[in-house]
């Protein structure tokens, strides 16, 4: 699909990288198997159906979301399914590689976007490893610096090493940004940053967010912002274009209803979690 967009001669190709496309709709391993292109195939789909003629339905017969089950801080592979996790996640900046190879072939600016997370929440999932801190005190840690020591650097940490060691790895990967930076060369539609910028003590939480992952309205506003910028920056005041665009006001009912279904796939995660012959991992209390 990509060659196809190159004889188009695009200014830019900005690609969303976000939490359904390093996931998938009904979890990644569904992706384990396919071609290592199957980003490609993901916007061949979009640019067919410009918009979605009805909402996407939960399936508990096809969603295999327990690919999402504990990977912990070390990566120690804990069951099966997580080789396939550990597989996919390498498989998606394979993909995304590939991507930007043959846009600097093609002499075409290639801008990814980097992803924030709800950091508030408390942990999917908790880890109970022996050779670790357990996921629940590394969250009580961080609630401490940020709220009873005000040591803001401290709790960012602690929040981010919280985040990388849930049990459920709903949340994406901390060094996921990074690696989309490094692979656009800088050019990025820095979500993430827009979102720390705009958060209290520049931690995003639920002022941003509906949940763990799924932006509010006002979340949704911003990452509006941030590829409005991109545009205008790479494409609008290069081609002395002037920049006229009418604001849009978004209804909250998309990020909700996503919201509920983010609700569903992580309950039932949770239970199989619970299923686990495992003392390792325990239900997170009190997270919704």
């Amino acid at each position: 699909m990509i060659p196809q967009l190159f004889t188009y001669n695009p200014d830019m190709i900005i690609l969303y990288t976000g939490h359904n496309e390093f996931y998938g709709y009904k979890g990644y391993s569904e992706i384990a198997g396919k071609s290592n292109y199957f980003i490609e195939d993901v916007i061949e789909n979009i640019l067919k159906s410009i918009s979605l003629s009805s909402p996407i339905e939960y399936d508990n017969n096809l969603d295999d979301f327990e690919t999402l089950l504990p990977v912990n801080s070390n990566n120690k592979i804990i069951t099966n399914s997580q080789y396939a996790y550990i597989k996919i996640k390498n498989n998606f900046i394979s993909n995304i590689n590939q991507i930007s190879y043959k846009c600097v072939e093609n002499q075409v600016q290639l801008i990814l976007t980097t992803m924030p997370d709800n950091y508030l929440l408390p942990p999917l999932g908790i880890s109970n490893n022996k050779e670790e801190v357990s996921t629940d005190i590394l969250f009580s840690n961080a609630r401490m610096a940020l709220i009873r020591d005000g040591n803001i650097s401290t709790a960012v940490k602690l929040f981010k090493k919280t985040k990388d060691s849930d049990g459920l790895r709903l949340r994406v990967p901390e060094d996921f940004n990074e690696d989309m930076k490094n692979i656009s060369f800088g050019n990025t539609a820095d979500v993430y940053s827009e979102f720390a910028n705009n958060s209290p003590n520049g931690i995003p939480g639920n002022e941003l967010f509906l949940d763990y992952i799924h932006p509010s309205k006002d979340g949704l506003d911003l990452i509006a912002s941030v590829y409005a910028r991109v545009i205008i920056n790479n494409y609008c005041s290069k081609n002395n274009i002037k920049n006229e665009f009418e604001p849009v006001n978004f209804s909250e009912s998309i990020s909700i209803e996503d919201s509920v279904l983010a609700k569903k796939r992580v309950d039932r995660s949770l239970e199989l979690i619970k299923k686990l012959k495992s003392t390792q991992y325990e239900n997170a209390a009190g997270m919704y």
